[in-house]
């Protein structure tokens, strides 16, 4: 079982757990509120107090109206939530808005999903830089990447994450549209795409 420390990192309001499921066969979000049954805290079963929903909404800082990919919890900084059958992948610190974030592998009822916990607090062990987007060996890495120097691939990366940022919602749906015939592609580049469009 592994274990995320929620906190007030990053672009937060106020000490919460954003909580958000991506389901890796289809490149997109679900509602988090189905797989709250996999987490914990402190031996009890989950339960907090929905600040925000997921859905649209109007963003709590920017104030226009966005996708909020999960589910906001009223906790206290440092609430340890246990996560069942979790297989940390990355814990890294998002200077986009999401602070310190954990990602994990969990089998569900429905199949592999990866649980996103975004506004941890320092007890998390930041083990990457970024989200890792293959895992399929089996063997997830835990330490970030060795080397720092860009390749050309990696840089190529870097810019179409650029690119994103500047792009209208409409614009990357046109552009995540044309990914769809390529499902990994399109699971790699569409959290590119929401980590750029909203600022996570």
């Amino acid at each position: 079982m592994a274990t995320f420390y929620t906190g007030n990192t990053g672009g937060s309001t106020g000490p919460h757990l954003d909580f958000r499921v991506y389901n890796p066969s289809t490149g997109g979000y679900e509602d988090p509120g189905k797989f709250t049954s996999y987490l914990s805290s402190g031996g009890d079963a989950f339960n907090f107090d929905v600040t925000s929903g997921f859905g649209m909404r109007t963003h709590p800082i920017h104030g226009d109206q966005r996708m909020h990919n999960g589910i906001d919890y009223a906790t206290p900084t440092g609430t340890e939530i246990s996560i069942k059958g979790g297989q940390l992948l990355s814990t890294w610190n998002d200077d986009g808005g999401g602070g310190i974030m954990s990602q994990y592998l969990v089998q569900t009822e429905d199949g592999p999903r990866e649980f996103l916990m975004l506004h941890g607090s320092e007890q998390n062990k930041i083990t990457g830089t970024s989200a890792v987007t293959d895992y399929s060996a089996g063997n997830p890495p835990t330490d970030g990447p060795s080397n720092d120097t860009p390749t050309t691939p990696q840089q190529e990366a870097v810019e179409r994450v650029q690119n994103y940022a500047k792009m209208s919602k409409a614009e990357l749906d046109t552009a995540y549209d044309g990914m769809r015939n390529d499902p990994v592609k399109a699971r790699d580049e569409g959290m590119k795409m929401h980590k750029a469009f909203f600022g996570k």
